[in-house]
């Protein structure tokens, strides 16, 4: 790859001759997220007829003309009435898995709309795009692509560390004072679990996560459910076991390894004891996290083989 960075636009050009352009600097929290996605069309592009095919990753709800744009949509579509941004972002939802009523929540549809095609994290926002007749022509042209780290990870061992720190639970909130995450905080210190959080996201995210044993995922606020694998797939992927409140729609994801769902009310009650029996009874082998990992990478090619073969002139 060969990078050409003018004004305020990086344009990267691929060796199989198709060109990607995207805005900069990139915002703190999508770096490494953006770096897989091109990585992803570095690799298919390669296996496609694309020489002269240009790519505009458009995270910064900008269409640019005479490109192919991609949407990155990160935000959550599962959502209750009342939630955060839901005025005119939403439809009624079908789902209703655990007594509630959710709506399909897209911010920005408008720019959404006008995307040649939409790149989403998280399958979870996927199937609920999909099960809305009303964003049938979003979700035609949205593609998955998994957060996952650019190489292989490695481990001497399952995760670094002493196995008598299970009172040291980490968490990667970027809103880490919201009244239901502070609340769970003062709680587990008051049952002798230390926390501490990383705010939002980082560069070293992968290197933080390796150094860690347990990642504890809890929901913002009472309205947003779709599960946060901005976060949670790249701690599994570092050796973490994670700890994610259970809500609607979590059997999407019941099959990862070191994932482990919990009701809010019952994460209130544990301690560290009960952590330590959570990592004991989760650990997996570092072959079956690398064999995530290659069955995910290959996933996220197919995906941009897919969004490239519909738009080859």
């Amino acid at each position: 790859m060969r990078q050409d960075v003018n004004g305020r636009y990086c344009r990267i050009s691929l060796s199989s001759g198709a060109t990607i352009i995207v805005e900069i600097p990139m915002p703190h929290m999508l770096t490494s997220y953006i770096l897989q996605v091109i990585r992803s069309f570095s690799v298919a592009s390669e296996l496609t007829y694309s020489n002269r095919l240009i790519i505009h990753l458009a995270w910064n709800r900008v269409i640019l003309e005479g490109c192919v744009n991609v949407g990155l949509q990160i935000e959550h579509t599962l959502v209750k009435a009342g939630g955060r941004s839901c005025i005119g972002n939403e439809l009624e939802g079908p789902f209703s898995c655990d007594g509630n009523s959710y709506l399909v929540r897209l911010v920005d549809k408008d720019f959404f709309e006008k995307c040649d095609a939409i790149i989403d994290y998280s399958e979870q926002n996927l199937t609920n795009l999909a099960l809305s007749h009303h964003m049938l022509g979003v979700s035609s042209k949205t593609y998955l692509i998994h957060p996952i780290p650019l190489t292989e990870p490695r481990f001497e061992r399952h995760n670094k560390g002493s196995a008598n720190e299970f009172h040291h639970v980490t968490t990667d909130f970027s809103e880490p004072l919201s009244a239901r995450r502070a609340y769970m905080i003062d709680r587990l210190k008051e049952n002798g679990v230390r926390t501490v959080n990383h705010q939002g996201f980082y560069p070293d995210q992968y290197y933080q996560y390796k150094r860690r044993k347990l990642l504890l995922n809890i929901h913002q606020t009472d309205h947003h459910h779709t599960l946060e694998m901005l976060r949670i797939l790249p701690a599994i992927l570092s050796g973490c076991i994670v700890i994610a409140e259970q809500k609607s729609q979590h059997e999407l994801y019941r099959n990862l390894p070191n994932l482990r769902f919990i009701e809010y009310s019952d994460i209130l009650n544990y301690t560290e004891g009960d952590f330590r029996h959570i990592y004991e009874s989760s650990i997996v082998s570092n072959d079956a996290i690398v064999n995530l990992f290659k069955s995910l990478k290959k996933s996220n090619i197919q995906e941009i083989k897919s969004l490239i073969n519909q738009h080859v002139r």
